[in-house]
């Protein structure tokens, strides 16, 4: 069940190779081992439907076998314009950087005189320098 999030998100697949290979951590006994073998990652500051919008993007990502489906598609399809910020800032967190620049040339396409000052100040706190100038 890890494999799309390990596959697409650097801080999943860190945390996932660390709790499969034994040799990395420094193990006391088997109780220790067993406890520590399930990975748990809080994702708790971010808005819960967010957080759904974001699985299903990885989810679907990596079921998708057609090629016509490109990953600009499957946002549009999957995430809502009120979480796209929020599910940048998920895939941030995630160190999942395809998708925080995918998210970020939507967003780029959806800058006006309404949301230019906050997609600016956004940009500038995950240092995305493209979304930040054409803000």
């Amino acid at each position: 069940p890890l494999a799309p999030f390990a596959k697409s998100c650097d801080t999943v697949y860190g945390l996932a190779i660390n709790t499969v290979n034994p040799h990395f951590t420094n193990k006391n006994s088997a109780t220790e081992e067993k406890e520590e073998s399930c990975i748990q990652l809080d994702l708790t500051q971010f808005h819960p439907s967010a957080v759904m919008e974001f699985l299903s993007i990885i989810t679907t990502t990596y079921a998708t076998t057609n090629t016509n489906a490109t990953l600009s598609t499957i946002i549009e399809k999957v995430v809502s314009d009120e979480q796209i910020v929020e599910c940048c800032r998920i895939a941030h967190f995630l160190q999942c950087n395809y998708l925080v620049q995918e998210l970020a040339t939507i967003m780029e396409s959806s800058i006006d005189s309404t949301n230019c000052l906050s997609i600016c100040h956004f940009a500038d706190q995950l240092n995305l320098h493209s979304l930040f100038e054409k803000s």
